[in-house]
């Protein structure tokens, strides 16, 4: 499947919305903090926020 080229402007704008998503998180790093509720099951969604599967997400990484 090929995929297509992006325009300049549509890799300026993400580049402007991950710029301010990392702002926002550093305005307010207690917001996206992790919470620890002990030990996740791998078919428990990702405590990351993704709404993936664990074992899809971060815990394929470990």
């Amino acid at each position: 499947m090929a995929r297509r080229a992006l325009s300049t402007e549509e890799v300026e704008a993400e580049e402007e919305a991950i710029r301010k998503a990392k702002e926002e998180r550093a305005k307010n790093p207690e917001k996206y903090k992790l919470k620890s509720a002990g030990a996740v099951g791998r078919n428990d969604p990702c405590p990351c926020g993704s709404g993936k599967k664990f074992k899809k997400c971060c815990g394929a990484k470990s």
